[in-house]
């Protein structure tokens, strides 16, 4: 895992209900929460003046955010996106709900596609059971 990850753990399916997650981005630090923005339901808090992204990452090399501030590169206006992932090699244990890849492989799209009937019955393209679904995205500017 990556020094600003981190993972959340619900003790109920959060699919059975509607959930408000928030992401707070200010000069000083980035944090994201669910359903209430207080200390205990934050799940990422990433304190920024400290030390630079680049110095936290542990990176070397080119430094492509050495004329940003000290929150470079989240000092500069971002895009949202939402989608539905599927795949990858980075978090997901082999063993984790059959999962039809294995993270060494050299073919990960293909192993995937290729195990097709037993992964896509389960997504219920019929329904909108296994769909994202976002109500609103809102978005406020803090005043400085």
């Amino acid at each position: 895992m990556g020094l600003t990850t981190k993972s959340y753990t619900s003790t109920e399916p959060l699919s059975d209900a509607i959930h408000t997650y928030g992401l707070v981005w200010t000069a000083d630090r980035i944090y994201t929460y669910i359903d209430v923005d207080d200390l205990a339901h934050r799940v990422l808090d990433v304190e920024t003046p400290e030390q630079d992204f680049y110095t936290k990452g542990n990176l070397t090399g080119f430094n492509p955010w050495a004329s940003g501030a000290k929150n470079a590169p989240f000092d500069q206006e971002f895009y949202l996106y939402f989608n539905v992932a599927v795949g990858g090699t980075y978090a997901w244990p082999d063993t984790c709900a059959n999962k039809p890849w294995l993270n060494a492989s050299t073919q990960v799209a293909y192993d995937f596609w290729s195990k097709q009937t037993t992964w896509y019955p389960t997504w219920a393209s019929t329904t909108t059971q296994s769909a994202l679904k976002v109500d609103s995205v809102k978005v406020w500017q803090f005043s400085a």
